[in-house]
């Protein structure tokens, strides 16, 4: 908490929403606000993450834990800014994932995966601030994700009296794979 307090500047809005791209191109832009009367110079870096993965027989599975790309992946845009005395900048980055790494992991994640991670300003003192991001490589409305009903709709078909559970689980598509059983109990 001292570090973000005694800190010369600050990220406006830290949170960073890169969106998707079917292509691994992603364009951030931010604004650094100088909180001193002194000019202060910065060096950029960014962390580049996805979601790490293993393979147990002919099945993935995403481990829910960090995989660091950042080699490979190219960022451009400044690599040093300077902001003047009680002055703001405006900074765009773009971080572009490599042709080899988008295969491979779209072999892994056939629908698409995050890619996400820090910029990170660090002034001449080595205290550095930071943003996060999140984006999106592939289609983001191609995943199946969403299941095609959702808690409300069991719910629903379960307690609707006129129904019963013999009508609840038939409009309910039991090949889902869901122990439907459990759910309407």
């Amino acid at each position: 908490l001292s570090a973000a307090l005694s800190a010369p500047a600050v990220i406006t809005d830290p949170l960073l929403e890169a969106g998707e791209s079917a292509s691994g191109r992603f364009t951030l832009t931010f604004r650094v606000k100088n909180l001193t009367d002194q000019p202060v110079d910065f060096a950029v870096t960014s962390t580049v993450l996805t979601d790490d993965w293993t393979e147990k027989g002919n099945q993935t599975y995403s481990l829910l834990t960090p995989l660091d790309i950042t080699e490979q992946v190219t960022v451009s845009g400044p690599h040093k800014i300077s902001i003047p005395a009680s002055g703001e900048r405006s900074v765009t980055l773009t971080l572009t994932l490599s042709p080899a790494l988008r295969q491979q992991l779209s072999q892994v994640y056939t629908n698409g995966f995050f890619t996400e991670g820090y910029i990170t300003l660090t002034d001449d003192t080595g205290s550095p601030i930071h943003a996060t991001f999140l984006g999106y490589c592939g289609d983001w409305e191609a995943a199946p994700i969403l299941d095609r009903v959702d808690f409300r709709d069991v719910m629903n078909a379960c307690y609707d009296k006129e129904m019963g559970k013999e009508g609840a689980l038939e409009a309910l598509a039991p090949d889902m794979g869901y122990n439907l059983a459990y759910l309407c109990g």
